[in-house]
């Protein structure tokens, strides 16, 4: 017999105080309306890394074991088995399962962590039989990321021995107009980690029209502004700064380049004077994840 006596949402995800070197999200199971909401990855960190995290498209290469999340949990597969070898994709792109993905983005070069991957985000109904993997099976994951390559998916230029600028092609494959992805060039390397979706950052921030030449329109080092607090990956902001800011370490000082279509779009921002369709840079320094 269960009474539901409060229901706090407030925050997206809840951190749990297992290992003091570790951290893990667990997504709320249902949304406000009562409905079943989709279950996020958990992570729980268990050797923090000491080098950049991967942006969307990069190459990484990891060591992995997977496992059944089960009582007591079944391995199913591990890189580190007799003839296995660490395995190497392009992250965020849809090359692996989507809990991959999630999580990987928000890992350290260096880093290992376990990912408990709810079944939505791993095999689904098919499940995987050739790793015996039942339908609607959750898994555990434990990754180690040894290197990342951003060779391939960005393009980097040889402006600045102290900046790296990455661009995203503008077509793909098939000759079409691919969506604009943001531009990051890196003004100083952070030292701390990378946030996770959910994670609340505090930024200094400057925002400009990509103009010639560019037309500032806000600060937070204006007289009467504060640095600026928000939950990163959730759409509490601009597409743009969700992208981007999931890839910086705290710290880190980085100009991202936003398109239009993961800024303001066709609407503009008339309160800060930007047009319909105009991209912005900012200058955006990460304090406090």
């Amino acid at each position: 017999e269960i009474e539901i006596l409060e229901i706090n949402t407030e925050y997206q995800f809840k951190e749990t105080p297992q290992k003091q070197s570790s951290r893990r999200f667990q997504r709320d199971l249902y949304d406000q309306g009562g409905k079943m909401a989709a279950r996020d990855v958990q992570k729980e960190v268990l050797k923090a890394g000491n080098g950049p995290c991967p942006s969307k498209g990069s190459t990484i290469t990891v060591h992995c074991t997977g496992s059944l999340n089960t009582n007591p949990p079944k391995k199913f597969w591990s890189t580190k088995d007799p003839g296995q070898k660490p395995f190497s994709f392009q992250v965020g792109l849809g090359k692996v399962i989507k809990g991959w993905d999630e999580g990987c983005l928000t890992m350290q070069k260096g880093e290992v962590a376990k990912l408990t991957i709810p079944s939505e985000k791993g095999y689904g109904s098919s499940g995987f039989p050739a790793w015996k993997i039942p339908p609607h099976t959750d898994l555990l994951f434990e990754i180690e990321i040894l290197e990342i390559n951003t060779e391939y998916q960005f393009k980097e230029t040889p402006q600045k021995q102290s900046s790296r600028r990455f661009q995203r092609d503008l077509y793909d494959q098939g000759g079409k107009m691919a969506a604009r992805d943001v531009q990051k060039e890196v003004l100083k390397a952070g030292n701390g980690p990378c946030p996770s979706k959910g994670s609340t950052i505090t930024v200094h921030c400057t925002g400009s029209l990509n103009t010639n030449p560019p037309k500032k329109f806000w600060s937070t080092k204006d007289p009467g502004q504060k640095p600026f607090s928000f939950q990163v990956g959730l759409g509490k902001v601009i597409k743009g700064w969700d992208e981007g800011c999931l890839t910086m370490q705290k710290g880190e000082v980085a100009k991202l380049t936003i398109p239009s279509e993961k800024g303001y779009g066709s609407s503009g921002f008339p309160a800060w004077k930007i047009p319909p369709h105009t991209d912005l840079l900012f200058e955006i320094e990460i304090l406090e994840i």
